[in-house]
């Protein structure tokens, strides 16, 4: 039963995919949406619900989605639509790419994204959107972020299926919550 609860949270992307697309941000909604997908294929074969000949390459696609969410939302909040950063994106996506394909843990993947984050947002000081922490929303990114990390890494130890499921519940619909925050610092 919990291997399909881990499969089947991966549809819960449907209401952030479909959020984007009415917004016309359809990098956001595609990022989304692939990384949705991704996953549910590796947890499918990953759970013994359905095995997919697949050699690793939705292993490798997930988790290169994954992170590159991470990044790309986390820069969304740091800096919202910032057109210049398409190099740096490149870059970013070459290094990751490079990192899961060599199977590096989260352990180390995790905090270099971490890291390309503040530096990118680094270079880019001048064009930092302040952080407001009375907004309602940036608190609750910073709280479900926070549970979310804490589910996906204690998946690992305890009951991978449950904690798993609802780290796809919190990590999809995050970024709701960080266009809302955008959007409402903008006013």
């Amino acid at each position: 039963m919990s291997g399909y609860f881990v499969v089947l949270t991966n549809f819960c992307s449907i209401p952030c995919i479909l959020y984007y697309q009415y917004n016309k941000k359809n990098f956001y909604s595609l990022q989304i949406l692939l990384n949705s997908l991704f996953s549910f294929l590796h947890h499918l074969n990953g759970s013994g619900l359905k095995h997919l000949n697949d050699n690793g390459i939705f292993d490798f696609l997930d988790g290169l989605y994954s992170y590159l969410s991470i990044y790309i939302f986390s820069i969304y909040l740091f800096l919202s639509n910032h057109d210049e950063l398409k190099t740096e994106l490149y870059i970013i996506k070459t290094i990751l790419v490079s990192l899961v394909y060599l199977s590096f843990e989260t352990i180390i993947i995790l905090p270099t994204v971490i890291f390309m984050v503040f530096f990118i947002t680094g270079i880019h000081y001048q064009k930092i959107n302040k952080l407001a922490f009375n907004n309602f929303y940036l608190i609750m990114i910073i709280f479900l972020n926070i549970a979310d990390i804490g589910c996906f890494f204690a998946a690992v130890t305890y009951e991978y299926n449950y904690l798993h499921g609802i780290h796809h519940l919190i990590a999809f619909n995050l970024p709701i919550l960080v266009d809302k925050y955008i959007l409402s610092e903008s006013n």
